[in-house]
Formats: structure tokens, C-alpha cells, sequence
């Protein structure tokens, strides 16, 4: 009976969720960024099965929004550069 369950749920209908992201970085209204606004996304499978990607997503996301707030990538710049010239000396 566990087989038939298991296969009954892989054949649904993929979930519409409508997903919006918006990171605030203050208090201000002009200090939030909107990175995802409304957008129809299809759930299809398991969200265990794809958390890398959406790991990666985030991620990405949320560096994407830090550097387009002044203040926000005034604090992270330096770090990166930090960062890249650590990585270069260690590959010589």
C-alpha cells in the first residue's frame, strides 16, 4: 500500500505558489529591496530533492541585494577584497 501512496503522489499536479521576496535593510521605506515580486512558480517534486540549487539561489540573491544598498556594500566590498587577495596568495 506504501507504493501506491508514494506513486500517487509523484503524479499530482505541480503547486502554484506566487512568491515574493523582499529584503529590508532598515527601518526606511527606500532601504528594501524587492528582489522577487509576485512571480508565479510551479512546485514540481520535492523541495529536499533540489535544496542546493535553492540554497544557491538564495544566496546569490541575497549578495545581489546587499550590493545594491550604499551602505550595505560599503561593509562588504573590503571584506571581499580581502577575501581575493587571501585566495590568490594561497594559490601561489
Amino acid at each position: 500500500m506504501a507504493d501506491s501512496s508514494s506513486s500517487a503522489r509523484s503524479s499530482r499536479d505541480p503547486l502554484d505558489v506566487h512568491l515574493t521576496v523582499v529584503v529590508n535593510f532598515g527601518d526606511e521605506p527606500d532601504e528594501k529591496i524587492i528582489l522577487i515580486d509576485d512571480r508565479e512558480i510551479k512546485m514540481i517534486g520535492s523541495v529536499f530533492r533540489y535544496r542546493d540549487k535553492v540554497t544557491r539561489f538564495m544566496t546569490l540573491s541575497l549578495l545581489k541585494a546587499a550590493m545594491l544598498q550604499p551602505k550595505v556594500a560599503k561593509k562588504l566590498l573590503p571584506g571581499l577584497s580581502l577575501l581575493a587577495r587571501k585566495g590568490k596568495a594561497g594559490d601561489g
